[in-house]
């Protein structure tokens, strides 16, 4: 594991020794929920990311109701007030003396560092790997096609 890295759950040595499903670069929101989702199905699931969670992010998580929906139909439904999720009543901007306000009821605002850590977590418990690597492209290509054989998914760039 990296220094600092309290969530990895294998060293970067460990991953590349075994054969993976499922490998999904970034472990933000969409990253770790998607291995969630597919940990929760049985596969093999390798998250990485460069960085070492949790993570100050300096943006907050504002959930909407469908967002929420889509938690809970994950069987992630607590998720957001056990990461200490606060109501949205309203949004409020001003501008050069004029202002607005506009209802938004049935959202949530939370830290993305305990949203980050709290999907990670739930991806961790579903069975997915987490490890943490820095990524670096030496030479940039232009990917043509993705597809998926018998073998496992296959990247064409000519």
């Amino acid at each position: 594991m990296n220094p600092g890295d309290t969530m990895a759950t294998l060293a970067i040595t460990d991953a590349v020794a075994r054969e993976w499903e499922v490998l999904i670069v970034g472990a933000g929101p969409a990253g770790a929920f998607a291995a969630h989702a597919l940990a929760r199905h049985g596969l093999r699931v390798l998250l990485v990311d460069k960085a070492a969670f949790p993570r100050y992010k300096v943006c907050g998580a504002c959930l909407n109701p469908r967002a929420l929906a889509v938690l809970n139909a994950a069987g992630l439904g607590a998720l957001a007030e056990r990461c200490g999720a606060q109501p949205i009543k309203a949004f409020h901007a001003a501008i050069r003396g004029r202002d607005l306000t506009l209802a938004v009821p049935g959202g949530v605002a939370l830290s993305r560092e305990a949203f980050d850590a709290a999907l990670i977590q739930a991806a961790i418990g579903a069975g997915a790997q987490l490890t943490a690597m820095q990524l670096r492209v030496c030479h940039p290509i232009e990917l043509l096609d993705i597809s998926y054989r018998r073998a496992g998914f296959y990247a064409n760039n000519s």
